[in-house]
């Protein structure tokens, strides 16, 4: 097929951003936090993680009652989704909220990676099967004067059976950009217009028109394909981050180091070095403040507050307290506990 083709109609229909009103809090919310490296992953003060995903909707399912118009237009919402609107795509905007293992990060990581490998592994074989099926009624048509009535039903048989091999039976399919593809590729494969009659303009205008919907649907997988594979960057950087500092504070609060320092070792004795070993501490809680997302968030900020009591009350000379409350160790604890926990993103 030439490649003109599939150029000239790789032309996405507009695309128009709706919320459900029932989402629409949760998406201003979403709106405020901040952004994962730029991704499209966000996170609120408490460390969760929020990411969006886009469904087609139908139609007739929209109303100015119960959806709520976020791409710009120059009509306010209900004006305009009261419109036909039969040349648009409208896309639904949810919010996911990471709840699953705690709302961690590796359980963020597993749910984008759900979605990538479902469009892989779905929606990649579909669109390359309705592609490759379309090539080979152009090749079969290419003598289309020729071919009986029988040979023409029978290529649509065959279509009908291809589909539903891959998934799609055109009798289930919800989407509406799916829907319209099936619809001129069945169309096609049977050679023939309205009236009954074979009809090579018609039967070639269909083919075109479905392979036009498979390279419309196909660059839309791609657009979300690249939006997930971004925020999975961005999650496993963040995850690598959140753990390289809790592997330099583990190596710091290890029993030999500054636990077993001269000022916890003689805490009867007068102070020596004291400002190294408050300036390491520092550092640490500054280190700790730099997370934000579960499950190293939040135990950052425990570990903060055990450091920072340990340096309250070296402020104080207090350093008999120190070592008989243990801070040092539950501190370590916590670290070591967390490491090992969310050791693995996939455990077994």
């Amino acid at each position: 097929m030439p490649k003109e083709r599939e150029k000239n109609r790789a032309v996405s229909e507009p695309e128009v951003f709706i919320v459900s009103k029932r989402n629409d809090k949760l998406l201003k919310e979403y709106s405020k936090y901040q952004s994962l490296f730029g991704s499209d992953v966000r996170y609120d003060p408490e460390g969760n993680i929020f990411y969006p995903v886009w469904h087609e909707v139908g139609r007739d399912k929209v109303s100015p009652d119960n959806y709520s118009l976020l791409s710009k237009k120059s009509r306010n919402d209900s004006s305009y989704l009261s419109l036909p609107l039969i040349t648009k795509k409208l896309l639904e905007v949810k919010i996911h909220k990471i709840t699953k293992d705690g709302g961690s990060i590796e359980a963020a990581i597993r749910s984008v990676d759900h979605v990538l490998e479902s469009k892989l592994r779905k929606e990649k074989p579909q669109i390359n099967g309705v592609r490759g099926r379309i090539d080979k009624l152009f090749d079969l048509f290419s003598d289309f004067s020729n071919i009986t009535d029988e040979e023409l039903l029978n290529y649509q048989k065959e279509t009908v059976e291809l589909l539903r091999e891959v998934g799609l039976d055109p009798n289930k399919v919800i989407l509406e950009e799916k829907r319209k593809m099936l619809k001129w590729l069945v169309k096609a494969s049977g050679g023939k217009d309205v009236l009954g009659r074979k009809n090579l303009l018609i039967t070639t205008m269909a083919l075109e028109a479905s392979y036009r919907r498979a390279i419309e649907f196909n660059l839309g997988m791609g657009e979300t394909i690249s939006k997930f594979a971004r925020m999975r960057e961005a999650l496993f950087f963040e995850r690598e981050f959140s753990r390289e500092i809790f592997r330099e504070v583990k190596e710091n609060l290890k029993p030999e180091r500054i636990p077993a320092h001269y000022l916890f070792r003689y805490p009867e004795r007068p102070p020596q070095n004291i400002g190294v070993v408050k300036g390491m501490l520092s550092t640490m809680c500054w280190k700790l403040d730099q997370l934000h997302v579960k499950p190293y968030k939040p135990m950052a900020v425990k570990a903060q507050e055990k450091l920072n009591k340990i340096l309250e009350l070296l402020n104080e000379n207090r350093r008999e307290n120190i070592v008989n409350s243990n801070l040092f160790g539950e501190t370590y604890e916590l670290i070591i506990t967390t490491l090992e926990k969310y050791k693995d993103i996939y455990p077994e």
